[in-house]
C-alpha cells in the first residue's frame, strides 16, 4: 500500500457550464454525478489553481461510486484540464491531464498526458474507493493515489490555471 500526506481539500464544486454529454445529472450540491446510462461525459470544477492565484499544492479526495450502467469496466477519468470551458472529447484534449481508472479485471486504464493516453492495465478500483488527488504547482505534477497504487502525471504549460476535471464513462463519483 502507498502512504500518502493528506492534506485538507479546499471546497469543490461541479460547474454545469462545462458539462458535456447528456448521460448524466449533476446533484444538488454540485458535488456528485448520477448516471444514467453508459457513454462518455465531461464535467469540471468552477474552482481553478495555478501559482499565480497563491497556490502551490492543492489536494482533494474523489471518492468512486457505483458502476451500474456498466458494471463490467466502470471507466472513469480523475484529472486536470486547462481550458474546461472548451473541452471537447475531454480526455483526448491537449490540455487534459489525469488517470483513468477501471474496476477489475478491465484493462483499459491508464494515464492521460496532454490528451495522449498511455495504458497501464493495473488501476482498478472498487466501489467506495477513495482516489487522493495531488495538484503540485510547483513541481508542476498531478498525482492520483488509491490504497494499492499511485501515479504521478508531469504537467505541461508552466502557470496555467488548472481546473479539476472528470471523464465518466460508467461510473458516478463525489467530491470530498
Amino acid at each position: 500500500p502507498h502512504a500518502t500526506l493528506f492534506r485538507a481539500s479546499p471546497v469543490l464544486h461541479l460547474d454545469p457550464t462545462t458539462a458535456r454529454g447528456d448521460s448524466f445529472a449533476i446533484g444538488v450540491p454540485p458535488t456528485f454525478i448520477i448516471k444514467s446510462k453508459a457513454e462518455h461525459c465531461s464535467v469540471s470544477c468552477k474552482e481553478g489553481f495555478s501559482r499565480s492565484t497563491g497556490h502551490s499544492c492543492v489536494a482533494w479526495r474523489v471518492r468512486y461510486g457505483s458502476a451500474t450502467t456498466c458494471p463490467q469496466q466502470g471507466w472513469l477519468f480523475v484529472g486536470v484540464h486547462r481550458d474546461p470551458t472548451h473541452a471537447t472529447g475531454s480526455r483526448e484534449d491537449p490540455g487534459c491531464y489525469g488517470v483513468n481508472v477501471t474496476l477489475a479485471p478491465d484493462p483499459f486504464n491508464g494515464v492521460r498526458v496532454g490528451g495522449k493516453f498511455t495504458a497501464r492495465g493495473d488501476l482498478h478500483v472498487v466501489t467506495g474507493d477513495v482516489l487522493e488527488c495531488t495538484l503540485d504547482l510547483v513541481a508542476r505534477t498531478f498525482t492520483v493515489a488509491q490504497r494499492s497504487w499511485s501515479v504521478k502525471v508531469l504537467l505541461g504549460q508552466p502557470d496555467t490555471v488548472w481546473h479539476p476535471h472528470f471523464n465518466s464513462h460508467g461510473a458516478e463519483f463525489s467530491l470530498e
